[in-house]
């Protein structure tokens, strides 16, 4: 069974194509056998991740009317109807797709077809503090509202434009007391959060490594030690966020062999972590 995994927000510039490469790092970590589809036909951003296996597919047609392209459409469709049963596929659409997108999959039971096919599907869908709050959070409730699959969902909190939450009436509530989030419970995998950053330091770092296009470990590569450790307790903090609400499988333990073998491993194991801060 194949997992396919959307990833739904109509607001555009809070990190899906960021969100949907990290989600191909992570499960291609595991030793999954992973393909991301790129559908956005006029920024390819996920395309543009070149240590990554990204496919495009672009759903729109190009006379900017943001109508699907049924026959591109059709060919998303036969890619994952015909995804391997141990593959996990990352579709990443575009904002200016997201409403046609996703009235094309209730319409024509989308979700039906691909389980009748064998297949999981799983939404992903990102809620950002500052200005794009509350567009955000329409957005999530519209698809709440368009699809009421039990467990569908995994919320993403994303804080890197200030922090997910808001003031109303004297009472301050996080992302897991807002109203879209209570009401829809039933529809809702788990919540997410990505890692709040110092804007000055890890953030910009983080900026530089997506606005390259590069992975983490060829950004860890290329970077001196200072961002390399930023980066790199970034990436930990993530998979562990991701492990906790059990979005990746285990990761695989190593095998000791022989003793030479368990010798090298205990050595290891006592090494200092480079991604650590020492006094």
């Amino acid at each position: 069974m194949a997992e396919i995994h959307f990833i739904l927000q109509g607001k555009g510039g809070v990190g899906k194509t960021m969100l949907a490469s990290m989600l191909l790092q992570a499960f291609l970590s595991r030793g999954k056998r992973c393909l991301g589809i790129d559908t956005d036909p006029v920024n390819s951003s996920l395309a543009a991740f070149k240590g990554l296996p990204v496919k495009e597919i672009g759903i729109v047609e190009g006379d900017g009317t943001g109508n699907i392209d049924i026959r591109a459409f059709d060919m998303l469709l036969e890619e994952l109807i015909n995804a391997p049963s141990d593959e996990v596929v990352i579709v990443d659409n575009g904002a200016s797709s997201f409403m046609a997108f996703s009235t094309y999959i209730r319409e024509n039971d989308l979700l039906g077809t691909l389980r009748e096919a064998g297949h999981s599907v799983i939404f992903h869908s990102i809620i950002v503090g500052g200005q794009g709050l509350n567009d955000t959070c329409k957005c999530l409730y519209n698809l709440f509202k368009d699809f009421k699959d039990r467990d569908l969902a995994f919320v993403w909190e994303n804080p890197f434009f200030g922090a997910v939450s808001r003031d109303a009436k004297g009472e301050h509530k996080n992302l897991e007391e807002f109203g879209v989030i209570q009401e829809n419970m039933e529809q809702i995998r788990a919540l997410v959060k990505l890692p709040a950053v110092n804007q000055n330091l890890a953030g910009r770092d983080l900026q530089e490594l997506f606005a390259r296009c590069l992975t983490f470990d060829e950004g860890m590569a290329q970077a001196c030690i200072a961002v390399r450790s930023r980066l790199q307790r970034y990436w930990r903090e993530v998979l562990r966020n991701m492990d906790e609400c059990g979005l990746l499988p285990p990761q695989q333990e190593e095998k000791v062999t022989d003793a030479s073998d368990a010798h090298e491993a205990v050595a290891t194991s006592t090494e200092s972590d480079p991604g650590e801060y020492h006094e």
